[in-house]
């Protein structure tokens, strides 16, 4: 099974609809955005896997549009396997009968990935263990607490 970060071409579609209807042109967005006007243009030919979750926010911003609409076009395909963004994004998140906004998904997202970069030895377990409960109180919108030495 080959990894891949995967989106359908409405991506790409959606992407230079938006961009147009907007009156922007490549260049106009990649200043708004900071992205490349090549690499802009090779995402709406479908010529780009599908864009880190920094670019679809940047994206997002510039086109005035909520990320989750942009990023509705994220698809999974059979066989293949789907990043952790694409499949966060794909749809609103629901977490005990509340739907989580943007900031909150990228906060989720942001505690997962720092989990799985862990090293969680003997060395490094309770610095990384506050560190995840700093991640925890940004997501409950509470203090960040120091590590005891």
């Amino acid at each position: 099974m080959k990894a891949v970060k995967v989106f359908d071409e409405a991506f790409a579609q959606k992407l230079k609809r938006l961009r147009q209807a907007r009156g922007m042109t490549l260049q106009q967005l990649s200043s708004a955005t900071g992205i490349s006007p090549s690499y802009i243009s090779r995402l709406e030919r479908s010529e780009k896997q599908c864009p880190s979750f920094p670019i679809l926010v940047e994206l997002a911003r510039a086109l005035k549009v909520d990320i989750l609409t942009l990023a509705e076009e994220l698809a999974e395909q059979e066989g293949e396997v789907v990043d952790l963004y694409s499949l966060m994004f794909k749809s609103p998140l629901r977490v005990a009968d509340k739907i989580l906004t943007e900031e909150e998904t990228r906060q989720v997202i942001n505690l997962i990935e720092r989990i799985a970069e862990l090293d969680w030895n003997e060395q490094t377990m309770w610095r990384e263990l506050c560190e995840i409960g700093n991640l925890i109180s940004a997501f409950k919108g509470r203090h960040a607490v120091e590590p005891r030495t």
